[in-house]
């Protein structure tokens, strides 16, 4: 009997024991487990900082190369505000008419209006009797780099390369050729090798003036000018391209809406 009594003790004491390892044994692991959570839920955290981190520095380096200063020079037959070129440098009367044209090189209808009134302008240069300004933007580059554009930054490399014809003296040459050249597809934009050899050669530039105009283009030495050029245009209240101006008044839909643009533009001038 006692005998039986000491195993029934030693059972139970044993059967306790048990209870007691087991409990220790689900805290241990209940412990480990909140470790584990706490743990992947501090590598999520920094995670999620690195990740804010990189994305930031990633949008601050695009912004940075997008907008590159670029070099000081100005062109030679820039305005005096510096926020557009003339190409009427030796018109100087000011009673003569001011034409004053805002563009974006990749716009399609800049293009269309150009091509339109190109006979004119050039008349008006000959004449003598106008003043011409080109106000070049860059407005379009961020509007193409939404739809995946090859060719990045077009607006601001051509009217770059615009700026860069000035320093060698062929500015609106190089001016319409662009237009001549714009793809087809808006957004499609303009190649370094365009922009840099074909438009050159096509406009006449060899020898050291092509490797002028190539250096200026390949150091960006116009792109504070260029930059400056657009936001003065932001500035004076200009929203879309293209804009004509004729003695500060505004004639787009005047000129654009006629039967004959270039007509209109002449009788405009008086020329």
């Amino acid at each position: 009997m006692a005998s039986s009594k000491r195993k029934s003790q030693t059972s139970h004491g044993s059967a306790g024991a048990a209870r007691v390892s087991r409990r220790e044994q689900l805290e241990a692991q209940r412990q480990a487990l909140a470790q584990r959570q706490r743990r992947n839920r501090l590598i999520a955290v920094l995670a999620g900082v690195l990740g804010v981190a990189l994305v930031v520095s990633l949008a601050v380096w695009g912004i940075n190369s997008t907008n590159r200063p670029g070099g000081d020079e100005v062109p030679p037959n820039a305005t005096a505000a510096r926020d557009g070129i003339t190409i009427t440098p030796t018109v100087t009367d000011e009673s003569t008419p001011l034409l004053v044209i805002y563009s974006d090189f990749q716009c399609p209808g800049c293009k269309s209006v150009h091509d339109a009134i190109a006979t004119v302008l050039q008349q008006a240069v000959d004449s003598g009797r106008v003043r011409i300004e080109f106000h070049t933007l860059i407005m379009l580059d961020y509007a193409n780099s939404q739809v995946g554009s090859p060719n990045l930054r077009s607006s601001t490399r051509a009217t770059l390369a615009a700026a860069c014809a000035d320093t060698v003296g062929v500015y609106y040459p190089f001016y319409s050729a662009i237009y001549a050249n714009q793809p087809a597809v808006e957004g499609d934009g303009y190649t370094d090798d365009l922009l840099r050899v074909q438009i050159p050669t096509e406009v006449g530039l060899s020898g050291d003036q092509l490797t002028r105009f190539q250096t200026c283009y390949d150091n960006q030495s116009t792109g504070r000018f260029t930059r400056d050029v657009d936001e003065a245009a932001a500035k004076a209240g200009i929203t879309g391209t293209p804009r004509i101006w004729l003695n500060g008044e505004d004639v787009t839909a005047e000129i654009t809406t006629a039967t004959s643009p270039a007509n209109k533009l002449k009788q405009l001038l008086g020329i």
